[in-house]
């Protein structure tokens, strides 16, 4: 929460924070900083920034296109990886069952197996669990970050951001 004692910053704090001289020269890197200030600032400031750095608007999307980008890789990463352990799973399981067709097994034998192919399905179990985790986590994230420079241009504009109350 905002402290309402709290004076908001001016241009001089904003530029020395941001480790710049001017705004023209507000960096990809420091707009994503940038933006965080934005609550603490004074409108005004923050209104002029945005006059004297007009790439604002493609430096925004730019940064989206690449954290969607990020995103996109982790997903492939995750992918790739969730693929490579189901099917070294797939392949354990498969051996086990050939295993299981074997006459001269004893009763304890086939039972010690087949606890070993639900100790991996298990396994692929607690995978799953932990790739929806993950992937929920992915989105959370990139909901949050979304939100906030949406929010964070918007302020900046002017926009009024109050959403609808839930009429019950």
């Amino acid at each position: 929460m905002k402290n309402p004692l709290k004076r908001p910053m001016n241009e001089e704090k904003v530029l020395k924070k941001l480790g710049i001289k001017d705004f023209r020269h507000l960096s990809k890197d420091k707009v994503v900083e940038f933006i965080s200030m934005i609550p603490d600032m004074d409108p005004e400031v923050a209104k002029a920034a945005i006059n004297q750095f007009p790439e604002f608007a493609n430096t925004m999307k730019s940064i989206m296109v690449d954290y969607k980008s990020e995103i996109e890789k982790a997903l492939k990463s995750n992918d790739d990886s969730l693929k490579a352990c189901y099917n070294a799973s797939e392949s354990i399981l498969k051996s086990l069952d050939r295993m299981l067709e074997n006459d001269d097994l004893t009763y304890e034998e086939k039972m010690k197996i087949i606890e070993k192919m639900q100790e991996i399905q298990q396994m692929i179990n607690e995978k799953d669990t932990e790739n929806k985790k993950f992937i929920r986590d992915i989105v959370s994230i990139a909901g949050l970050v979304v939100v906030a420079i949406v929010g964070a241009s918007a302020t900046l504009l002017g926009g009024d951001l109050k959403l609808p109350k839930n009429k019950e």
